[in-house]
């Protein structure tokens, strides 16, 4: 069996020549994987042996999930055979609406690594066990990067849920890793996102960090308890439409380097693209910075009454 998948950004094209070749065994079968770029990039899987379609576009997608952490988008398919059968039409239709990107997390900014510097059997493997330990998680990520139409601010309050499973899963991976006490009347989603920041975020929060990770936390709980638990203001900070998009932006993009550790994939590698996204968001039309004045003047407020 030969599926055969070329992706293309809707805008723009993919660098190249790239190429990368590796067999990957699942239940006893030998599947060989090709992916080539050059403005395009051509997925190709192949087996000698007799397997179903369910087992080779589970590898497909495995494949193109495990290379949107690197890419930060999924490509949109162009053209897919099956063998000479051309099932271009079936493929797009079949693909769930998380496989289709926002525009917000489309572009070469949004690039970490290329994923053919360092795609193997062995990783793709790692993605298995921990896209299936991530389990509900992953999926809600995906959902909220997608171009499913949803407001902003909704897609925000779930992104920012999903850090209450993700700290759990970090330190059950990571024993340095410590979940935070949390206390009777504290906030479980603000005391473990701010924990997670404290490890792994300091470079992508630095600009918030100087307020205080626990003061910006506070405003993410207040802006997922609004939507999640369908409250009113009452008087509280929240994230308005354009601070929604930014931190959209930036806890994906802090969730995919979360990943990528988990992973074992050397920060040295991506840390100058990294710099390169936060700096551009952290100067996007001036929205963290009037964000941060609105916290310092809220600040302000509460000390003076």
């Amino acid at each position: 069996m030969n599926l055969a998948i070329t992706q293309a950004p809707s805008s723009g094209i993919l660098g190249g020549p790239f190429k990368k070749e590796f067999v990957l065994t699942k239940d006893g079968i030998d599947y060989r994987i090709s992916v080539e770029q050059m403005a395009a990039r051509k997925i190709e899987i192949t087996s000698d042996n007799a397997c179903d379609v369910k087992s080779i576009l589970g590898i497909y997608y495995r494949l193109v999930s495990l290379m949107m952490l690197f890419d930060g988008e999924f490509y949109p398919i162009i053209e897919a055979m099956d063998g000479e059968i051309d099932i271009t039409h079936s493929m797009q239709k079949r693909e769930l609406a998380s496989y289709h990107s926002a525009d917000f997390m489309c572009g070469t900014g949004n690039t970490l690594i290329n994923p053919l510097e360092v795609l193997s059997a062995e990783l793709v493997n790692a993605w298995e066990i921990l896209e299936a330990e991530l389990d509900m998680v992953h999926k809600m990520f995906l959902y909220c990067v997608s171009s499913v139409k949803m407001p902003v601010d909704m897609k925000c309050a779930f992104l920012t849920e999903t850090y209450i499973g993700l700290a759990e899963l970090v330190a059950s991976r990571n024993t340095d890793f410590v979940l935070p006490h949390v206390g009777q009347k504290e906030s479980k989603l603000k005391k473990y996102l701010g924990a997670v920041i404290e490890y792994y975020g300091k470079e992508i929060f630095r600009v918030e960090h100087k307020i205080g990770i626990d003061v910006f936390c506070g405003v993410l709980k207040e802006s997922r308890n609004r939507i999640a638990h369908i409250k009113a203001k009452q008087g509280k900070l929240f994230l308005n439409g354009a601070e929604s998009v930014l931190y959209l932006c930036k806890l994906s993009t802090f969730y995919r380097v979360i990943l990528l550790n988990m992973l074992e994939i050397p920060s040295a590698s991506y840390e100058s693209d990294l710099k390169k996204r936060i700096d551009t968001l952290n100067q996007w039309n001036g929205v963290l910075d009037n964000f941060i004045k609105r916290l310092q003047d809220s600040a302000k407020i509460k000390a003076s009454t």
